[in-house]
Formats: structure tokens, sequence, C-alpha cells
């Protein structure tokens, strides 16, 4: 029974990363609050600076507006000059970078009224391309 815990522990603890393992171009990944994920292959770093603003519509919650979700990233690519860009939900918004394209897909947690999300527990989920 101990070796079961310890085993659940292990994956449960792997599987809570804020940014998956290794993703490449055109691939979705995870990258939490305040964490940064490196594509190893072409040595472009991101890293998940800020919210600027959640206003999207709690999910159970009617409103008239959708409202949107803003965050900051903050790039750098092997011995060039550090960068920002902002990206804002609803709708795949991209940024540009070098020769990136970044895309922000979703933002999660989705609000609730009956909980004040803060900013450690929001996860993006972005995608990066490069430029035609």
């Amino acid at each position: 029974m101990k070796h079961l815990i310890v085993i659940v522990s292990l994956l449960l603890i792997g599987c809570s990363g804020g940014a998956s393992r290794n993703p490449g171009l055109d691939e979705g990944f995870k990258l939490a609050y305040a964490s940064q994920q490196t594509i190893a292959d072409e040595k472009l770093t991101l890293t998940f600076t800020e919210i600027n603003e959640d206003s999207r519509c709690p999910s159970d919650v009617q409103c008239i507006q959708a409202g949107r979700a803003t965050i900051t990233l903050s790039l750098i690519r092997d011995g060039a000059a550090v960068a920002t860009r902002t990206l804002t939900l609803p709708g795949a918004e991209t940024a540009t970078y070098l020769n990136y394209s970044i895309t922000l897909l979703e933002l999660a947690p989705y609000p609730v009224s009956t909980h004040q999300t803060t900013a450690s527990e929001h996860v993006a989920t972005l995608v990066v391309a490069r430029q035609p």
C-alpha cells in the first residue's frame, strides 16, 4: 500500500507542472502563470509574466458581454533581446516575435462566480509556429 501511495504521488507531481515537456513548433502546450517553457530546437523561451485582465463572464452567470482575458508573455531567443507580447481572448489571438507567431488558445480556469481565481491558478494554452 505504501508503494502505491508513493507511485500515485509521483504521478500527480509529474502531471501538476504548469509547462509541458519539450514542446515543438506547431504543438499546443500549457504554461502556468510565472512559469517558463523552452522550445529547445528553436532556443526560444516563453515566460507567462502577467494577467492583465480576466473579465470573462463567469460560466454560471448570464452576462450581456462575454468579457475577455489578456495575458503578457516574456520572450527570448538565443542571444536576442527580451521582448514582451500581450495576447487577448476570446478568439485565438496571435502575436509575432522575430520569425515566430505565438497564439493563445485558452486560459484556464474559466471564471465562476463562487470563486475568485488567483494569478497562480492560471494556465495558458499556447502554440508557437514559424512564420512563412
